[in-house]
């Protein structure tokens, strides 16, 4: 939406300059002048001009926007099947990316290992869950907090969702869920896509 109100300021700047365009009178003509001046520029330049800003406008406005979902989650696959993951490089890829110095990541992850409640915060999520997915058994126990949308998928018991984030590294296309599969005693009355921060005790099924 943002690109949306960028576009509509971009949209009245190119306006007022077309307008002053046509009222320009540069040019000098001897009496008795009869070729065209072509002020306001043919009809089509004119559409195509006014057309490429317009028409980001209306589908910025008009159109709802695709948010990241259950639906998206759906197609990403499975919450129950976990990738093999390669530690080394899925844990130190905020480093790689230069979103976070070396010293901070460390800090990081010897506060996953000491704090009574694991925290995934979003500074963190990604290294967090790289690395609790590729070794849950030692996080067995371990009381985890976490905030995320409702997915359920066709074969959950009454009281099972995934509490789901996605991860994205460059850009939308490249989003992937990230889940845990919850268990509580009212999981069947929360809707599809509400977020809930939950906190319990992570365990293996």
């Amino acid at each position: 939406m943002s690109a949306a109100y960028v576009f509509f300021c971009l949209f009245f700047i190119q306006l007022f300059r077309m307008w002053g365009r046509k009222n320009k009178r540069d040019h000098v003509c001897h009496d008795g002048c009869r070729h065209d001046h072509n002020y306001a520029g043919s009809p089509g330049k004119r559409i195509i001009s006014y057309s490429i800003l317009v028409f980001p406008l209306l589908t910025g406005f008009l159109l709802p926007p695709q948010t990241l979902g259950a639906l998206i989650a759906a197609k990403k696959g499975t919450v129950l099947t976990l990738k093999p993951a390669q530690p080394q490089a899925q844990e130190e890829a905020a480093v790689d990316r230069k979103e976070i110095v070396k010293s901070e990541y460390d800090e990081n992850m010897n506060r996953l290992e000491k704090d009574s409640v694991i925290q995934m915060e979003d500074d963190v999520f990604e290294p967090y869950y790289g690395r609790i997915s590729t070794d849950p058994q030692k996080y067995v126990g371990r009381t985890i907090k976490m905030t995320g949308f409702i997915y359920k998928e066709e074969g959950f018991q009454s009281n099972q969702l995934a509490l789901t984030r996605f991860l994205i590294t460059h850009c939308i296309a490249d989003a992937a869920s990230n889940r845990f599969l919850t268990e509580f005693d009212e999981a069947s009355a929360v809707e599809q896509d509400t977020w809930l921060e939950i906190e319990g005790t992570i365990e293996l099924t």
